[in-house]
Formats: C-alpha cells, sequence, structure tokens
C-alpha cells in the first residue's frame, strides 16, 4: 500500500459557491470517506475551482494556468467530464475523470459544442465511470479501451433511511399535499425537469389513473426545471391534463425533508429516458420507497430485480404498474423490502475504496 498519495482535485463545483450540487456531493463523500475511513491514510490534496464551462477567454486562461503551474508529483483527478475542456489542448501525467454520463453527446437536445467538448475524455489516463452503462457509452461513442475505465458505483448518503413520521411532524404544515385526508395516494418524482426526465409521461399516466381508474392521487415533483423554458411547458401541460389540483412542485427541499417525503410517499416514479447513474431511485429504495423506472440507460443496473421497470415511451404501462403497486398491499411490500436490501450495495465506503485503488494503480505506474 501506498502510504502517501498526493491528489489535485479540479472541480467547477468544489469551491466556486456554497450549493450542494450532485457533483459537489460525489467529491465530499469519496475525499471524506478516504481520509477518514480507510486504514488511516492520509491524502494531500489541493482543490482547483475551474469555471464550469464559459466562453470568456479569461476563465479558459486561468484554468490552463492552474493546470500548468500543478505538482509534477502528483495525480490530477477531474472530478466530472465537465471540466476536461483542458485535456483537449494537453496531455497530463496521472489524469483521472469521473464521468457521470455522456448526456450532452447521447441526448440530441444537446449542442455540438457539448460533444466536441467530451472529446477530451480519450486523453485521460484513467476514466472512472459510475455505471456499466456509462462504461459502454465511453467504448461506443469515443473508442476508449475497455481496460482504461474503471466502473465504481456512486453510493447512497446514510441520512437516507426508513423512519415514520407522525402526523403531528412539521413537514404537514408546510406541504399540506402531503396529508393524506386531502389525496389518498402521493405519487413523488425528484429532478429536474429536462427533455430526457420525461416527466410529460407521469403526468399522463396521472390523467388516466384519475379518469379510467377512479384513483385519487397527488404527484408531488422535487427540483428545480434545469432546463430553458422546462417549468413553463410542465405548467401548460398541467393545466391542459386539468391537473393543477393534483400537482404540487417543489424546487428544493434539505435532505432531512427530503427523506421524509420519501417515506410518505406510496410509489416513487423515474421514467427517465437517459441517466448516467440515476440516484433518487436508490434514495427511495433506501427509504423503502417502492420504485417505478424506465428500463433503459442505467436504470436496470441501479434498481434491478427490487423495482418495476418499463418502456419509458409506454403510458399505459407506467400507468398499469403504478395501480398495481397503489393497489396491491402485497407488492408494495415486496418491494419496500427488496428495495432496502439493494440499496445496501451501494455505499460511499466501497465507492472511496475503489476510487483509493484506481490512485494506488496510477501511481504503481
Amino acid at each position: 500500500m501506498i502510504e502517501k498519495i498526493k491528489i489535485d482535485y479540479f472541480g467547477s463545483d468544489l469551491v466556486a459557491s456554497n450549493k450542494v450540487s450532485g457533483v459537489k456531493n460525489y467529491f465530499n463523500e469519496i475525499y471524506k470517506k478516504i481520509e477518514l475511513d480507510i486504514d488511516g491514510q492520509k491524502i494531500e490534496y489541493i482543490l482547483y475551482n475551474l469555471p464550469f464551462f464559459k466562453y470568456e477567454i479569461s476563465n479558459k486562461l486561468n484554468s490552463l494556468r492552474l493546470i500548468k503551474e500543478r505538482r509534477g508529483d502528483s495525480i490530477v483527478h477531474f472530478i466530472s467530464q465537465n471540466d476536461i475542456f483542458v485535456l483537449n489542448l494537453l496531455s497530463i501525467k496521472g489524469s483521472i475523470v469521473t464521468c457521470h454520463d455522456l448526456i450532452p453527446y447521447i441526448r440530441k437536445e444537446y449542442s455540438t459544442l457539448n460533444k466536441i467538448w467530451l472529446k477530451g475524455l480519450r486523453r485521460a489516463e484513467c476514466i472512472i465511470a459510475v455505471s456499466y452503462c456509462t462504461k459502454m457509452d465511453l467504448i461506443r461513442c469515443f473508442n476508449i479501451p475497455s481496460e482504461k475505465i474503471h466502473v465504481i458505483h456512486n453510493g447512497i448518503g446514510n441520512e437516507f433511511n426508513q423512519t415514520s413520521i407522525s402526523l403531528e411532524d412539521s413537514i404537514f404544515l408546510k406541504y399540506p399535499i402531503l396529508n393524506k385526508y386531502n389525496h389518498n395516494k402521493l405519487i413523488l418524482y425528484v429532478g429536474t425537469e429536462e427533455q430526457r426526465k420525461n416527466i410529460e409521461v407521469i403526468l399522463k399516466a396521472i390523467l388516466k389513473l384519475k379518469v379510467e381508474f377512479n384513483q385519487d392521487v397527488a404527484f408531488i415533483k422535487i427540483g428545480k426545471p434545469g432546463w430553458k423554458d422546462a417549468r413553463k411547458r410542465l405548467n401548460d401541460l398541467v393545466s391542459y391534463l386539468k391537473l393543477t389540483k393534483e400537482v404540487i412542485l417543489i424546487d428544493y427541499v434539505d435532505n432531512n425533508e427530503l427523506k421524509k417525503i420519501y417515506n410518505i410517499a406510496d410509489v416513487f416514479v423515474y421514467p427517465s429516458f437517459y441517466e448516467g447513474f440515476g440516484l433518487p431511485p436508490l434514495e427511495a429504495m433506501a427509504c423503502g420507497t417502492p420504485v417505478i423506472t424506465s428500463n433503459t440507460s442505467s436504470m436496470p443496473e441501479v434498481v434491478g430485480d427490487a423495482g418495476i421497470m418499463v418502456d419509458p415511451y409506454d403510458v399505459d404501462a407506467l400507468t398499469k404498474a403504478i395501480y398495481e403497486v397503489l393497489t396491491n398491499d402485497g407488492l408494495r411490500e415486496d418491494m419496500r423490502k427488496k428495495g432496502l436490501e439493494r440499496a445496501k450495495l451501494f455505499s460511499w465506503e466501497k465507492a472511496a475504496k475503489e476510487t483509493l485503488n484506481v490512485y494506488e494503480e496510477i501511481i504503481s505506474r
């Protein structure tokens, strides 16, 4: 075992702001677990802030300067594929990139510039992919050798767990729609409103549940729009389908409130067209919430046999799956148990140990 490892971490979300993004959370969890939990090892590290893609040439030049001035005896770990434009220009010894997804390359709604940006992945010495799905995308899209890619799954935070929520809890005062005296069943989605998230199919399924199956349901969507005019398009569809009483949009909740809402919900629905990993279904399973998701990209890899997977284009299939979960107590209990067990397979401790192994492999070369 190597006694001391020097890492230069580069990431746009590390020190830029106080916001906790998915990438920043990834770094915090990985580094914290390596520093504190793995055989007492200490890692000497430096944080750099590479601004997230901006057109200002000054930001690019500053980022290049930081890269050139980094210590020669250290590994450089880009914690997101969004920060690797310098790898289009420079070959960096000991460079590692964590690739969370290839969304800009896979999905048509993203610009050609995003695709050019990602070509820097080819120049990395090693790539950490957060799923086997992402690994296969890297091989297929960029012809990257399989042996250069290490799959290390994301973990699940210990704050997400099954817990009882009293009717006196403040969460019900803050969000009255969560009280099941107002609605019989609660359907939950957590994420943005980007096109690939496919929220429209959830709304169409809710309409069918209401009209054809006579189900009194509420749909809770947590997360910011995250994409251009997404909120307007979503609100327009809610109005068109006459679901204004059934739908509530919440931009942000902290993890403590989110855990409570997972525990209150009857079913978590996530029919995304494409995910590099897909953390919300894992969080839901850790809280004992039955999960229905799509049968595409990384979703089967994350959910396994613990959830129900459907064709994300098939409104009828999604409607039927939701109806079955909401009306079949035995099925719901079976999914709850399987989900809790499945979530145990994913931990940040495991991810940190596997990341440390990658560091040691690069140094040993």
